[in-house]
Formats: C-alpha cells, sequence, structure tokens
C-alpha cells in the first residue's frame, strides 16, 4: 500500500474510532458492572480527533482569494447540511411527538425551528450533537486565516508560534470568564493548537509514524486512567464548557490524541475492523446526526414489545441500559442510512431527467 493511501485509511479509521466512541458516551457514561467512566476516558481524543484531522488535511493558503473561496465552500456545505437536518427534524416535531421520540415541552414551532437552523444555533434535542458545527466551523476559520497571515510574513515561523500561544490563552482567559455563547467560540478559539498538531503531524509524517502504535499507545492510556483516578469527576468536555483544567487542557489533550492514533495505526491492520471503522469514518457526519434518533427508535421497539409506559421512551439520550445494543445499533444504522442515501443521490444523478 502506498504512503498517501497508507494515511488516508488512517485517517478514515481514526475518524471511525472518534465517532463510535462519541455513540459510545450517549450509549453509556458509566459502563454498568464495572463502574468505569468509559464517556470521560474517550473525551480525551473523540472530539479532538475531528479537530486534529481538520489540520491533518489542510493545505496551507497564501493568497486571501484563495482563502475566501475555501472556507466559503466549507461554510456553505456545512450551512446547507446543518439547516437541511434541522429543518427536517423541525417538520417531523408531530410525528415525533407521537412516537414519544422528544418529550412535548421540547416540541418546537415551525419558524422558530427554522430560525434556528439558519443561524446555525443548535436547539433540536435529538439533534444535540450539532453543537459541535459551529464551533467545528469558527475554529477552521480562525486557524485558515491566522495560518494565511503568518505565512504572508517574511519570516512565517515567529507569526505561527506567536498566534497559536495567543489562541491558547485567549481560549483559556475565556473560559476562566466562563464566556459562553451559542456558537462556543471560547472553546473554538482554544482548540486553534490541536489544529496545527494536525498540520504538523502529515508535514512530518514519515518521522512520527513510527511512534504511533498501540505499544506506545498503551502507556498514554495509562496515564490518563490514572487521571481519572486521581480526580474522579473532571473530565474534558468541550460542550459542557469543561476543559479539566487550563494548564492540563493541552497536555491531556495531547496524551488522548497520541493514544487515538496509535490505536488507530494498530487498527489498521486487523482488515476487517478497519474495514469497518473507516466505513464509519466516512460517514461521520451521518452518524453524528442520526445515532441518537435510533437510540429512541430501539427505545419505541422495545418498550412496545414490552408493553412499557410510552412516557418512558421520552428520556434522553436513550431510556433503557442495554448500551451495546445503542452502540451496534446507533452506528450501524446510521452508517446504512447514510450508505443508502449515497446510493439514491448516485442513481438520481445518473437519471436522465435529473437535473444537473
Amino acid at each position: 500500500m502506498s504512503t498517501a493511501k497508507a494515511r488516508d485509511n488512517f485517517a478514515d479509521v481514526l475518524r471511525g474510532l472518534a465517532i463510535v466512541s462519541i455513540v459510545q458516551c450517549h450509549a453509556a457514561w458509566v459502563l454498568p458492572r464495572s463502574g468505569f467512566p468509559i464517556a470521560d476516558f474517550t473525551c480525551f481524543f473523540h472530539v479532538n480527533s475531528f479537530l486534529f484531522l481538520a489540520g491533518y488535511f489542510f493545505r496551507p493558503i497564501r493568497e486571501p482569494k484563495e482563502l475566501y473561496a475555501v472556507l466559503g465552500k466549507r461554510l456553505s456545505k456545512l450551512w446547507f447540511l446543518f439547516f437541511s437536518y434541522t429543518a427536517a427534524f423541525t417538520l417531523l416535531n408531530p410525528l415525533l411527538l407521537r412516537l414519544h421520540f422528544i418529550p412535548a415541552e421540547q416540541a418546537m414551532p415551525l419558524l422558530r425551528g427554522l430560525y434556528h437552523g439558519l443561524m446555525l444555533e443548535n436547539q433540536q434535542p435529538l439533534l444535540y450533537t450539532f453543537w459541535f458545527i459551529p464551533m467545528f466551523l469558527i475554529t477552521t476559520f480562525v486557524f485558515s486565516a491566522g495560518f494565511c497571515f503568518c505565512q504572508r510574513q517574511k519570516r512565517p515561523l515567529p507569526w505561527h508560534l506567536l498566534f497559536a500561544a495567543f489562541c491558547a490563552l485567549a481560549g483559556i482567559y475565556g473560559h476562566k470568564q466562563q464566556i459562553t455563547s451559542a456558537y462556543y467560540a471560547a472553546e473554538a478559539v482554544l482548540v486553534v493548537p490541536l489544529l496545527y498538531l494536525g498540520f504538523l503531524a502529515r508535514r512530518y509524517w514519515e518521522r512520527i509514524s513510527p511512534f504511533l502504535n498501540p505499544a506506545a499507545a498503551l502507556p498514554a492510556a495509562f496515564v490518563l486512567l490514572v487521571m481519572l483516578r486521581l480526580y474522579p469527576g473532571q473530565r474534558i468536555d468541550l460542550s459542557s464548557y469543561q476543559i479539566w483544567s487550563p494548564a492540563l487542557f493541552y497536555p491531556l489533550s495531547l496524551l488522548g490524541l497520541f493514544m487515538a492514533c496509535g490505536f488507530a495505526r494498530g487498527l489498521c491492520r486487523v482488515p476487517i475492523l478497519s474495514s469497518l471503522l473507516a466505513l464509519a469514518g466516512r460517514n461521520s457526519f451521518s452518524v453524528m446526526a442520526l445515532h441518537l434518533p435510533v437510540f429512541k427508535l430501539v427505545d419505541v421497539v422495545y418498550g412496545s414489545l414490552s408493553g412499557i409506559d410510552p412516557a418512558l421512551y421520552e428520556l434522553a439520550p436513550r431510556a433503557f441500559g442495554f448500551w451495546p445494543v445503542y452502540l451496534l445499533v446507533g452506528t450501524a444504522l446510521s452508517v446504512a442510512l447514510a450508505e443508502l442515501g449515497k446510493w439514491l443521490l448516485a442513481r438520481y444523478r445518473k437519471h436522465p431527467l435529473a437535473i444537473q
């Protein structure tokens, strides 16, 4: 396998590992019998992996016109997806209420739901994970614009270092001042250095890849487990404005990414697992959008067959405790729906009457 293909497969597997970990977090925050805080552990890397990969695939830009074109294309694509899903779930609110997917107090009027979708505001309970999209857009915009500015200077390296340090300090200050917004702006600035980390990883891939393996990842995992044991209840969870502590956010994030990359490269050597994770990775947006509705579908099917009070179905993010079913069905059905959508779209585009 060529180096380029190996890198691409690694990225898909890492993305798949990250999105499966996010589904796991919502399936069970703590493993029932062991009491192990699985969500706190995966929070060290799952969201950060997507930020790391954004920097990993970043193409250096020097000219402002090219920057505007790239950022405009990304904004239009993610805005369209965000609005489409939000509008669809808003239109489906009456059906979701009837099926007990959501409680009555969380139903949203049509115009208000469409307005929130237009403004990239995450208000749909079944699309809770969409909090990430505006933050991702802001952080990629800040990183891309700052990178372009630094590259245009006579000596780019000092400017890159200053810019990354400024983002880190500004993000930490915003966190300490408890600056919150619907778009997670402070957190978006805080994580800009993680995009730099991904960019450097791709640039120096040949040098660092030998150190990314499961054997090297195990000590990192051990350190993270020790930290969880020493500081129970602490976590890195940007969606709830938690970063553990300003002094430890970057070291723990670096350890988490190193661990995830090491395990991802190890999984690349296991054909079946790597293929499944890569498939989930290529459909990570759809899994992010659909796994919570799939959870509620599992609740409704099980509850109906068991004769359970329908009001219990409305508990979020899932009503019952069989987390392996939520994890497997939530991931697999979301991927299947995404692949079906791609197939139907491909068939439509081949149709002679399709609008080109």
